[in-house]
């Protein structure tokens, strides 16, 4: 039996492992310019467990020579996590913020992104099995839940430009209550009486704003917020 060559990166790369729950894509990126260096999207069939998704996860990267990869970054992009502000969030609650949206066992356990920007934390369960198998491998690695990065890979700025015509305005005299019910408040306006964007606990996409994103988009550029609603859109179709 003749054994399939690995593919061989001879630029020092960036390896970023996207695991969702139809696919798992790999990206290996120059680590000087981050131009693509090589790319590759694997299906998982429905109904596949954990076990089987690392099994797959394994047999992609056998494909490669992964003696130039630097650094590797993991990103889960699953329903398993919630969001909790800062002023709300307990260390010992972790496993009780997931229970509304996910079935979990003693065993499990839990991790946390810290979103600066908006003064929040999303708790998530991790595939431990994954990131033991990643620590085996390269030592190391950085790991994030999609939920964590959304927001600012939508905008990748904390200061927004955008264009309004206001003619009702949200009461921040309710921001607390909402709060507790599970919205989160996004972004403020910069004298942080107004608020701006908010978004839903517990949803793929769920993201209102005040501003009009219509008038900053082109029909070949349109808004952030256009093209990533029809990128969740496709993924939980």
């Amino acid at each position: 039996m003749q054994l399939q060559e690995s593919k061989k990166l001879k630029q020092s790369s960036v390896l970023t492992i996207l695991v969702s729950l139809k696919e798992i894509s790999f990206y290996f990126n120059n680590s000087h310019n981050k131009s693509v260096i090589d790319s590759k999207l694997v299906s998982i069939e429905e109904n596949n467990d954990i076990s089987s998704i690392l099994d797959l996860l394994k047999k992609t990267l056998s494909e490669f020579d992964l003696s130039n990869v630097l650094k590797v970054k993991l990103i889960l992009n699953n329903k398993l996590s919630t969001l909790v502000p800062n002023e709300l969030y307990d260390e010992k609650l972790n496993k009780d913020y997931l229970k509304y949206n996910c079935d979990l066992i003693d065993n499990d356990t839990t991790a946390v992104d810290e979103i600066i920007e908006l003064d929040i934390k999303n708790i998530y369960v991790p595939y431990e099995n994954i990131n033991n198998f990643l620590i085996e491998t390269f030592g190391s690695f950085d790991f994030f839940h999609f939920t964590s990065i959304l927001i600012k890979k939508i905008y990748d700025s904390k200061s927004i430009k955008e264009r309004h015509r206001h003619r009702y305005e949200v009461n921040i005299n309710y921001k607390d209550k909402f709060e507790k019910k599970g919205m989160i408040f996004s972004a403020l306006s910069p004298d942080k009486k107004l608020p701006e964007i908010i978004e839903l606990k517990n949803h793929p996409w769920f993201i209102g704003v005040q501003f009009h994103p219509e008038f900053k988009s082109r029909p070949l550029a349109p808004h952030p917020l256009f093209s990533s609603f029809i990128k969740a859109a496709k993924n939980h179709k």
